[in-house]
């Protein structure tokens, strides 16, 4: 026999049993095969099913959430600068709003001097930015505070409005450029 023969069947016999092993474990190899693919699809399954739960609280979550707040627009242009540096020469800057049962007409030296330029509403607190045209200066204050010896004394952001008070009466500021 030559070199040749002996590798071939040295194959042969490697194959035969090779083939031997998996005729007697192969019930054995597809049964482990079978439990993995099986428990795969109930790990895959309870997955999906906690994606729907969690997707169903966030939809609960997020119509309590529109319940609770308005959504606000916000300014037509965002990049628009706050405070400006270009005056307008209308006179009619300051927009007081009158009692609506008495109509009084109140000095021109009597009346706040501020422009109402942002109101901002935190989780604790509500802050009101302010400007005086005349001399160019601007101030942010929270609800209850004083400036120039006007106390904000009400922050209504759903009709952009704010009151001050000073000697007992009040004096409503809307917010510039409201629509």
């Amino acid at each position: 026999m030559r070199k040749i023969d002996y590798v071939l069947s040295g194959f042969l016999i490697a194959s035969l049993g090779l083939n031997t092993y998996f005729v007697i474990n192969m019930d054995k190899l597809i049964r482990d095969d079978f439990e993995e693919i099986i428990s795969a699809k109930k790990v895959s399954f309870v997955q999906q099913n906690l994606e729907k739960i969690d997707q169903i609280k966030i939809a609960e979550n997020l119509n309590d959430l529109k319940k609770k707040y308005k959504l606000s627009l916000g300014r037509t242009d965002p990049f628009k600068p706050l405070i400006e540096e270009r005056r307008q020469e209308s006179g009619s800057i300051n927009s007081i709003l009158p009692d609506k049962n008495v109509v009084k007409v109140i000095p021109e030296s009597e009346r706040p001097n501020f422009v109402v330029r942002g109101i901002l509403k935190g989780k604790y607190n509500e802050v009101v930015i302010l400007e005086k045209p005349e001399k160019e200066e601007s101030f942010v204050v929270e609800k209850g505070k004083e400036v120039d010896g006007y106390r904000i004394i009400k922050v209504d952001i759903d009709n952009n409005t704010i009151t001050l008070r000073k000697n007992n009466r009040d004096f409503i500021l809307k917010l510039v450029g409201d629509r």
